[in-house]
């Protein structure tokens, strides 16, 4: 072996990026391929928003169905509460019993008229 200098050829080629320059055609097709994958999508995408949507409008009218029950409940409750009020032989009998108040005696009633009072009534009663 000789301890000649080895010579190289010259290079032509460089290791850079290769620079990519945009295709129409390529462009296109992707395109036409996005625009067909919407077009078979769109018909599914539409029927699951009209089943979201029924379904939450569902839910809204259990709701209401609900609310509407229990309002009829409390109107029961209330009309039932009033005609307790309304009977006097049950005030009567919750006076005597949770407030202690007795009958009154008929020289301690006094009767009310609403109509206002005549010169006559007051002669005949000596006033």
């Amino acid at each position: 072996m000789t301890n000649a200098p080895r010579i190289e050829p010259e290079r032509r080629w460089t290791n850079r990026d290769v620079i990519h320059q945009p295709d129409p055609r390529r462009l296109g097709r992707i395109g036409v391929v996005v625009a067909a994958v919407a077009a078979a999508f769109a018909p599914t995408l539409v029927y699951l928003w009209q089943q979201n949507e029924c379904l939450r409008l569902s839910y809204r009218v259990s709701a209401q169905r609900e609310r509407y029950e229990d309002l009829v409940e409390a109107e029961r409750r209330l009309r039932l509460q009033g005609a307790e009020h309304e009977s006097l032989d049950l005030v009567e009998r919750w006076a005597v019993r949770e407030r202690g108040l007795v009958r009154p005696q008929a020289e301690m009633l006094v009767i009310v008229r609403s109509e206002p009072l005549r010169k006559s009534d007051l002669v005949a009663r000596g006033k």
